[in-house]
């Protein structure tokens, strides 16, 4: 944040989230029995490996359709090891625009996570 100041914030064109949507994701009590673990696991605790937050941050973002900068909020929330660049660097990354093009995901790389995480729940 101190190279890339403001970067984060400076377009806001996303809107609020559905209040329904983004209550029942912080909740745990999607559809997505694993994402609720682990949602449960971040209310509980307040920690997440690596993976795991990417897991959550994609479904956040790719399936339920909500605003990124409301899942860095809820993140910065629950998380013990909460670090603000580090937070909104890692969403700005999930949602493509992040600072580090080989580090940006989109909805491809989800769809391929999610297909992957099917299998191995097969």
């Amino acid at each position: 944040m101190k190279k890339y100041p403001n970067c984060f914030f400076k377009t806001v064109e996303e809107g609020k989230p559905d209040k329904e949507s983004f209550d029942a994701f912080v909740q745990g009590k999607t559809a997505e029995s694993d994402i609720n673990e682990l949602v449960q696991r971040l209310n509980d605790t307040g920690m997440l490996n690596r993976l795991e937050k990417e897991l959550v941050a994609m479904y956040f973002v790719y399936e339920c359709k909500l605003p990124w900068r409301y899942g860095a909020s809820f993140f910065e929330q629950q998380l013990i090891d909460y670090a603000p660049a580090t937070n909104y660097g890692f969403w700005s990354h999930i949602v493509g625009r992040g600072t580090s093009l080989k580090h940006n995901r989109n909805e491809d790389d989800w769809l391929k996570m999610k297909k992957a995480l099917e299998q191995v729940s097969s």
